[in-house]
């Protein structure tokens, strides 16, 4: 994750409703047109809604959460974060934990270098449950881009930057309390700027960074912690010349026991990002797909979905007019295809965050090349 992603852009909302007709009658509806707004974080479906944020709009030009009908598309803005203490530019989808929205902002806060806060959806009340440190002190992290991750009563989640050498931590946030503990600070080896989302498996999280590793080409690692002990090893180091992909932006997915993510560049004629699996017990990976660039996409930004046997998800780029596709992956065969190309236009482009699927439908956001974000709904 790079500070491009946090460059503000003012942005006012109106919604509108398109639909566009891909091959075998599947359709893309775009469901709200922000104006001027980079939209970087996904959706989170809760109660028959759903819920994002952006990283500017809202009242104070810093971040917003909104709630989307689906059926309509009409938006609620639900909160505008000031960028001051109550933080400001959050980037990442939100998470739902007992009755409870969670999340993070990548700037504000008391030192300006993120957040880690709680959402009412039923009042509207944000509350900051912790402050990250100061550029002078590094040593809980800072600027949390990476998603947070609910389990056993504690948050998990990752800084791209702070801890011992600055390549970023691991930390836990305790939601009753905010008290905040680093597990694991990063070295240049263990892997640098983790921004995405960790799973849990087996008493372990798992990761990527996007650079750093073993050698000089600096393509990302692929680490484990072991909750019990803290201990931070490397799965596997990423090296476009072993074939394996380089720069792991997306994140995990856990699929009965089996890692799934994604590379943002990948190797030889194949240069737009891969598709990989994982097996955590050996270390041993798999490319399943290698983005070639052109029809079928290029660079997976964001964790995959698994819906009925298959894994979902969207590149930044590629297509007929380079602005980003929706795409299926047999993870059995690693066959890909691309369910919707996006025009650019009024139905959005260069989506950056993952898919959520509701009711048999797929909805997600995209980026639109700095002309305007949108939230739409994809009927496969």
């Amino acid at each position: 994750m790079t500070a491009a992603r946090i460059i503000a852009i003012a942005a006012l909302a109106a919604g509108s409703e398109l639909t566009a007709t891909a091959a075998g009658a599947q359709s893309l509806t775009t469901l709200q047109s922000f104006t001027g707004l980079e939209q970087y974080a996904g959706l989170l479906s809760y109660g028959g809604s759903l819920y994002g944020t952006t990283q500017d709009q809202g009242s104070f030009g810093n971040g917003s959460v909104y709630r989307i009908d689906p059926s309509s598309g009409a938006e609620t803005l639900l909160y505008s974060f000031s960028g001051g203490s109550d933080g400001g530019d959050p980037v990442q989808t939100l998470i739902y934990a007992n009755g409870t929205f969670y999340g993070t902002t990548a700037a504000g806060g008391a030192n300006n270098t993120g957040t880690v806060f709680k959402f009412d959806p039923a009042t509207g009340v944000e509350t900051v449950l912790y402050s990250f440190g100061g550029i002078s002190d590094r040593s809980d992290g800072n600027f949390p881009f990476g998603q947070l991750m609910y389990y056993n009563g504690k948050l998990y989640g990752t800084t791209t930057m702070g801890g011992a050498s600055n390549c970023g931590t691991i930390y836990e946030v305790d939601p009753a309390t905010g008290a905040e503990t680093v597990l694991a600070s990063f070295t240049r080896t263990e892997g640098k700027h983790p921004s995405s989302n960790i799973v849990y498996l087996k008493g372990a999280l798992y990761g990527v960074a996007e650079e750093g590793g073993n050698t000089s080409l600096s393509a990302g690692t692929l680490f484990k912690l072991t909750l019990k002990t803290n201990a931070l090893t490397v799965v596997h180091y990423f090296s476009d010349k072993k074939n394996d992909g380089a720069a792991p932006l997306g994140g995990l997915i856990n699929v009965n026991g089996t890692l799934y993510g994604t590379t943002g560049a990948g190797f030889g004629n194949a240069a737009g990002g891969t598709v990989f699996k994982l097996d955590p017990a050996t270390g041993a990976e798999t490319v399943l797909h290698a983005f070639t660039g052109g029809a079928d996409g290029s660079l997976p930004c964001d964790a995959m979905i698994y819906v009925n046997g298959m894994l979902y998800g969207t590149t930044q780029f590629g297509g007929p007019t380079d602005t980003g596709t929706l795409f299926q992956i047999d993870p059995a065969t690693g066959a890909e295809t691309v369910m919707y190309s996006f025009t650019g236009g009024a139905d959005g482009g260069h989506a950056f965050a993952g898919l959520t699927y509701l009711n048999g439908d797929f909805y997600g956001t995209t980026e639109n090349d700095f002309n305007g974000g949108t939230v739409f709904r994809f009927v496969p």
